[in-house]
């Protein structure tokens, strides 16, 4: 009994520092997660959308920064490639390097970086397979740390309202069939 006493006394002598050591245990985990969550409230956030035009065959690639500190080393690669087949080079018209990577050095925030991308010539070429899915891997960096994100873009809601477009070949035929027509117009006017 007199051992029970002893071992209850020690306790009730040291129940101050227990409860003071638990205390300063919970206080480092509550500051490590408030430091975490003010860390994640003060960085970038970098998003990719593909938005409508007027018509549907014609999007705007927007590449926006919602977060409150600047992106830094963007970086953005496509699965299938993006190309653009109205631009002599068939890049879409903002910065791609030989990989086909789209590199920002930086982006503000609520900056917004806009492109065009005309999807139904993408999307009917003869020499492009696509299930109407493009995804998007996206990388940047704030204060030496990176971040990624993968973003996956469905175009099949086009499909019910973009007309099909005619391929170049098809194009041209139309173009000589119009000609010789004008043509024949023409030398029928003069004869008269």
């Amino acid at each position: 009994m007199e051992y029970v006493k002893a071992l209850l006394q020690i306790f009730a002598d040291n129940l101050n520092s227990i409860l003071s050591f638990i205390g300063i245990v919970i206080s480092y985990i509550l500051l490590k997660s408030t430091i975490k969550a003010i860390n994640e409230q003060n960085r970038p956030f970098i998003s990719l959308s593909i938005e409508p035009i007027k018509k549907p065959s014609n999007l705007f690639v927007i590449i926006r920064n919602t977060g409150n500190r600047t992106a830094e080393n963007v970086e953005i690669t496509s699965e299938p490639k993006l190309e653009s087949f109205c631009s002599k080079n068939k890049q879409i018209p903002l910065i791609i390097d030989s990989n086909g990577k789209i590199n920002i050095s930086g982006i503000s925030p609520n900056q917004e970086i806009i492109s065009f991308f005309d999807h139904a010539l993408y999307r009917y070429a003869k020499d492009i397979s696509s299930n109407d899915k493009i995804t998007l891997q996206l990388e940047y960096s704030y204060k030496n740390k990176k971040y990624k994100d993968k973003t996956v873009i469905d175009f099949s809601y086009i499909k019910s309202v973009a007309p099909k477009v005619d391929s170049p070949e098809d194009i041209d035929k139309n173009i000589k069939k119009i000609a010789d027509s004008i043509f024949s117009i023409d030398n029928s006017l003069k004869s008269k």
